[in-house]
């Protein structure tokens, strides 16, 4: 999970400084980046990895992107909106790889169940 600790109203960047990748811009629409905002919601991102890599690896990969790298790491690219995207924290939790989707799943409609059925601020399709 990508926490926001802030309780403060976010500042949003119009263009993502996050990372090009097969030419596609990583920014959305501003109108986007409002729409997705859920107030009093602290968690911002909720993901999860099986890569080779593990979770070190794919931590690298998120803030590689974010830091304007070409990287293949999509997920999660509406945090680089945030102007304070540099106090965000990371929390985690293991599981068996075979339960990594459901765990992320569950994660996501619990915070769903808080929030009136919004998706986390950066979960784009879950």
């Amino acid at each position: 999970m990508i926490i926001r600790p802030s309780d403060s109203a976010p500042h949003f960047l119009r263009k993502s400084p996050g990372g090009w990748f097969k030419e596609l811009d990583p920014s959305y629409p501003l109108n986007v980046v409002h729409a997705n905002w859920v107030d009093g919601a602290h968690v911002m991102y909720v993901g999860m990895t099986g890569a080779d890599g593990g979770l070190r690896s794919r931590l690298c990969q998120f803030f590689d992107f974010g830091a304007g790298k070409r990287v293949g790491h999509r997920g999660g690219r509406l945090l680089w909106h945030l102007q304070d995207s540099g106090e965000l924290l990371v929390r985690w939790r293991t599981c068996a790889a075979s339960k990594a989707d459901s765990a992320e799943d569950d994660a996501i409609n619990s915070f769903k169940s808080a929030h009136e059925g919004r998706r986390p601020f950066a979960n784009m399709t879950k």
